[in-house]
């Protein structure tokens, strides 16, 4: 099945940590023989005038339509299967991501787990689009781009998740379409617990998400709290490489008694988020 895996990022000050999973997934397009493109902001322009004026400035809004736009291309060019991966995820274990499993097409399924205050911790199961898996001759795809559009043109654009994950987890109960287990979503503290190798948060991702991840999405920007510094970032990308994901999913004992359900949400007791920030 002629493959095409696609990624955009600026062209000009790459943080060192987004460089390295740009590069994994590089890696991992080669060894399962994909064809691998690139690109820049210069791919915003498939977006169109208007939609761009609407979202205005927000790289996030304008990202979440161009990349259903460049996955429509690479099906134009020819693509049996587009695949489209965030420039934040880094694939620890090439060998063993597949997707050859899609059918249809396929969103990652996002267990996120973030602090609520003090020893509180929330972890919230639903879809995001950081991975997409979509054949050729898909329908949803045309109707998500409509979809999206629709809602830039008729509302204004507070966030960014109006026309991205929460448009898309809101169809998922309608469209049912396939989730990506072995994606992981790994929010700010999971990556600051990976840099500080905190047990006690590594074992609830990896229990409450239920399945092994060989490919994750590092929530490590600027405006996420709490707070990752470059070099938490790359402490982070050096465990998972070390480990090829062992870090995280040798809490696993095979049982997926733990596993969330999309459209759930979950409290647990944990460490202060304030000590594991220190100890990172």
């Amino acid at each position: 099945m002629k493959t095409l895996v696609v990624q955009s990022f600026r062209t000009n000050d790459v943080p060192a940590w987004i460089g390295r999973c740009l590069v994994s997934v590089k890696a991992w397009a080669d060894l399962r023989g994909y064809d691998y493109l690139l690109t820049d902001d210069s791919a915003f322009a498939l977006c169109g005038p208007e939609y761009l004026a609407r979202v205005g400035d927000n790289k996030r809004s304008i990202t979440n339509l161009c990349r259903l736009e460049l996955l429509r291309r690479a099906h134009s060019d020819g693509y049996d299967r587009a695949v489209w991966v965030d420039a934040d995820v880094f694939v620890c274990a090439p060998d063993r991501f597949t997707i050859d499993h899609v059918g249809r097409y396929a969103f990652a399924r996002e267990t996120f787990i973030y602090p609520a205050g003090g020893r509180r911790w929330i972890a919230n199961s639903t879809v995001n689009n950081c991975t997409i898996v979509v054949r050729r001759g898909e329908p949803d795809l045309d109707f998500l781009i409509v979809a999206t559009r629709h809602v830039a043109m008729h509302r204004q654009i507070r966030h960014n998740f109006q026309v991205g994950v929460n448009l898309v987890k809101g169809l998922h109960n309608s469209l049912d379409y396939e989730l990506l287990d072995n994606v992981g979503m790994f929010g700010p503290a999971i990556v600051l617990a990976l840099a500080a190798g905190n047990s006690y948060l590594l074992n609830a991702q990896a229990r409450l998400h239920g399945t092994p991840v060989f490919a994750m999405n590092l929530c490590a920007a600027t405006d996420y709290r709490p707070s990752v510094s470059e070099s938490n970032a790359c402490a982070a990308i050096d465990a998972l490489e070390r480990t090829a994901g062992g870090i995280v999913n040798d809490w696993l004992d095979g049982a997926t008694t733990g596993k969330l359900p999309p459209a759930t949400q979950t409290t647990f007791e944990g460490p202060d988020v304030a000590t594991l920030a220190v100890a990172a």
